[in-house]
This record gives structure tokens, sequence and C-alpha cells, in this order.
């Protein structure tokens, strides 16, 4: 089977991309569920604060684009907000097709990255990507050190092992209210 369109080719070269560069920095990835409707593109069992939890992350290709966008692609430029405006409440925003567009902070993304042509890798942590409403300029905007893990050798990994929590079962990250 082949591409129809290149919009998918290079989304999912974007896709394998940031997933190669989540696994060499040790975290463990998950699909979230095979659909391109899944609010995340990628799911990624992490610590933040030393307590392990499933982050998501939503990847963009940027081609000769410079512009990271941190709202849905479907959402009216007229529905917008301004860098001082609250959030509307979420789902609030309706398209003329009737769908629900959230800004990808309100729906929980964690990480933020855009792949260029040349399959640079470009990562914004939400306090960062919240702070641009309007889209993240690269050439702006510093990119965030995404977090590395140093994975245990075989000879010591059962030891790590022993004293780590169980965490096959996060497929879905709970979402916290507020």
């Amino acid at each position: 089977m082949s591409y129809t369109v290149g919009s998918e080719q290079h989304k999912d070269l974007a896709e394998i991309t940031v997933r190669k560069m989540i696994i060499e920095r040790g975290w463990v990835v998950f699909a979230p569920d095979g659909s391109r409707d899944h609010p995340c593109d990628i799911i990624s069992l992490q610590s933040e604060n030393n307590d392990k939890m499933p982050l998501w992350h939503q990847v963009k290709w940027l081609g000769k684009n410079k512009i990271i966008p941190v709202t849905s692609r479907s959402l009216p430029k007229s529905k917008r907000i301004s860098n001082e405006d609250e959030y509307p409440e979420r789902g609030s925003v309706r398209t003329k097709s009737g769908r629900v567009s959230y800004w990808y902070y309100q729906i929980g993304i964690d990480w933020m990255h855009g792949v260029d042509s040349e399959l640079n890798i470009y990562s914004y942590h939400k306090s960062t990507f919240d702070l641009h409403r309007h889209g993240i300029n690269i050439n702006k905007v510093p990119t965030d050190e995404f977090p590395w893990h140093e994975v245990p050798t075989a000879a010591n990994s059962r030891k790590i092992q022993e004293k780590q929590t169980n965490l096959t079962h996060f497929y879905i990250k709970e979402k916290q209210n507020g």
C-alpha cells in the first residue's frame, strides 16, 4: 500500500522521528489507540517530580513552515484568543461542521514537538507552549530540553526493577480537572 496524500507521509515520518528521540532518551512509548482522532500522537511513561506517569505528546510536521500550532487545526481564526484572554470553557468552540476544537493545553498535551524537513526536532513543554497562544515560532522561541533517563545495564536492572511500580496498566492518561 502506498501513501495517497503527502501530508500523511510527513505526519508518519515526524511521529517516527519523535518516537525514536523519546526512546533514545530512555523512555517507553506507546501508540494511543491507532486512530488519528486521538487527542495525542504518542504516550510516553516518564517521571515528573519522581512519580512515574504517562505523558501525552503532539507531533507536527513543519516542512518549510517555522510555526508549531498550539490549537486544533480546525479552530477558525475568528475564534482564536489573544495572549491576555482566558481559555474559553473546554469544548465551547465549534467549527462549521460542528466538531469541537480545543487548545492542546486544554486537552492535556504535555509536550509539543515540531519536525522540520531536515528531521530536526523542536520540543516544547506545556509550560512553554501555553504562553504562545498563536503558535510557536521555532526561530524565536528556544526549544525546551527534553528529559533524559539513564537506562540501567542488564547487570543491575533486576535490582532497579524490583524497586519500581508496575506501570504496564497505563495506556490512557487520567487528566485532572482544573
